[in-house]
C-alpha cells in the first residue's frame, strides 16, 4: 500500500477555518492558528491582532455586531510556500438594523509548520492577489515586508507617539531628507535620524494632537505614495484641523526610506510619481 501523504492541504484547512467562522464557531475557526499568529486588519480600518486570543476577541466582536451574518468563499488558491489567497464575501444584517451589508475583501492566509501564522486582509483584491503572489514568490517570507505594508506599519506606530530613535532607524535610512510644509521653519529639509526627530518634535510644539489617516497605499516602482488625511488640534488655538496629505517615499535597497515628500496638494503628490489626478 503506497504511503499516504502527510504534507497538510492547506486550501482545505483554509476553507474549514473560514467556513467556521462563518457559521460563528470561534473554537473550530481558530483550531488551526499558532500561539504567535497574527491578524492584520489595519488595511480595513480595524488595527492589527496578535495572538490567538487577541484574533478571537476582534472575531467574537465583529460578528456579535451582527444579527445575521454569512461568509461566501468566492475563490481560494494555494500559491505555493506556505501562501493561500482568499477572496471572500461578507453578508450580514447588524443588529439592530433591517440593512443589509454586502463586503468584498480578499485575505492572505500564510501558514507555517501547519499552523497559520499570518492572515493579512485586503479591501482591493488585486493589491492582494499581487501581494500574494510575491510572497509566495520570495518563498514565504512576510506581506509586512512589502513596502506599502512598511509604510502603513510606520504611519501606525507615529500614531501612537512611537517615533523615537530605534523606530526611525528602523524605517529610515541614515541620510534621509524629509520635505514637509506642515513644519519646516527655515524651508529645507530635515536630514539624518536627528532631522526626523527634530520633524517630530516640531510637529509636537505646534499640535496637541496629531495623527495619520491612511486611505490608498500604492507601490510605483521604489517609490510609495500615500494617500489620506491629517487630523489635528493646534496647541495654542485649540482648533481642530482635517485636512488632505500626500506623501512620497523613495525607498531603498534595504527598504528604508531615502526621501519622504509631504504634501498637501494631492494633485501635486500624483504628479511627483508620475500619476494624473
Amino acid at each position: 500500500m503506497p504511503d499516504e501523504s502527510t504534507t497538510p492541504d492547506l486550501v482545505e484547512l483554509t476553507r474549514r477555518a473560514i467556513e467556521a467562522a462563518g457559521d460563528r464557531d470561534l473554537d473550530d475557526g481558530l483550531r488551526a492558528y499558532g500561539r504567535d499568529s497574527v491578524w492584520d486588519m489595519s488595511r480595513l480600518g480595524m488595527g492589527v491582532f496578535e495572538g490567538p486570543e487577541a484574533i478571537r476577541g476582534f472575531l467574537a466582536d465583529w460578528i456579535g455586531a451582527y444579527e445575521e451574518y454569512e461568509i461566501a468563499l468566492e475563490e481560494i488558491h494555494d500559491l505555493g510556500n506556505g501562501v493561500i489567497l482568499a477572496v471572500l464575501v461578507h453578508r450580514g444584517r447588524p443588529a439592530g438594523s433591517t440593512g443589509q451589508i454586502d463586503q468584498r475583501y480578499a485575505t492572505i492566509n500564510e501558514w507555517a509548520d501547519g499552523r497559520m501564522a499570518r492572515v493579512t486582509s485586503y479591501n482591493d483584491i488585486d493589491e492582494a492577489r499581487a501581494a500574494a503572489e510575491r510572497l509566495a514568490e520570495e518563498g514565504g517570507k512576510g506581506v509586512s515586508e512589502s513596502r506599502s505594508e512598511i509604510v502603513r506599519a510606520m504611519v501606525d506606530l507615529w500614531n501612537v507617539g512611537e517615533h523615537g530613535s530605534e523606530t526611525v532607524a528602523e524605517y529610515f535610512a541614515p541620510a534621509v531628507e524629509l520635505e514637509s510644509p506642515l513644519s519646516s521653519v527655515h524651508g529645507t529639509p530635515y536630514r539624518g535620524y536627528a532631522g526626523i526627530e527634530q520633524w517630530a518634535r516640531d510637529l509636537d510644539e505646534q499640535f496637541a494632537e496629531w495623527s495619520i489617516r491612511l486611505d490608498d497605499v500604492r507601490e510605483i516602482g521604489d517609490q510609495v505614495l500615500a494617500l489620506g488625511a491629517v487630523d489635528a488640534r493646534g496647541r495654542v488655538s485649540d482648533v481642530r484641523l482635517d485636512f488632505p496629505a500626500a506623501t512620497v517615499l523613495d525607498f531603498g535597497s534595504d527598504d528604508r526610506a531615502e526621501r519622504v515628500r509631504i504634501y498637501t496638494d494631492v494633485g501635486e503628490a500624483l504628479r511627483a510619481v508620475g500619476l494624473e489626478e
